[in-house]
């Protein structure tokens, strides 16, 4: 297993942590899915909602499982027919806190990290 690559800030938080598996991996994950699913079926992952307060977010186990994106309001369709994974993740906007998180403008780095075919923008 590949380590996890990263520093701590002067408040204990990590930053720039590298994924604990490759992209490839997450795909194969992704692959058996949709032998599972079917030609006929398309499998629609939501990922965890935003922390609130003082709570550290965390993804969905299934969600982080298919694609190692530790981003909130995320989305991740499977289509069976055309065997593709999309990534829908928030646009970042002006005024959000969200240092360091990836978002739908960070599409090299989102389909790197998760192996998705498409990154997109999720509507608001």
């Amino acid at each position: 297993m590949p380590e996890v690559s990263s520093s701590v800030d002067a408040a204990g938080v990590e930053e720039n942590a590298l994924p604990a598996f490759p992209a490839e991996e997450f795909s194969a994950r992704r692959e058996r899915v949709l032998d599972a699913i079917g030609p006929e079926a398309a499998a629609v992952l939501q990922g965890a909602p935003e922390a609130r307060g003082y709570s550290k977010f965390r993804q969905s186990n299934e969600f982080h499982y298919l694609s190692g994106i530790e981003v909130p309001h995320a989305y991740l369709l499977l289509d069976g027919r055309s065997r593709r994974t999309t990534l829908y993740l928030p646009h970042r906007y002006p005024g959000h806190d969200a240092e360091g998180q990836l978002s739908a403008e960070d599409e090299d780095d989102a389909r790197r990290t998760s192996g998705a075919d498409t990154v997109a923008g999720r509507p608001a």
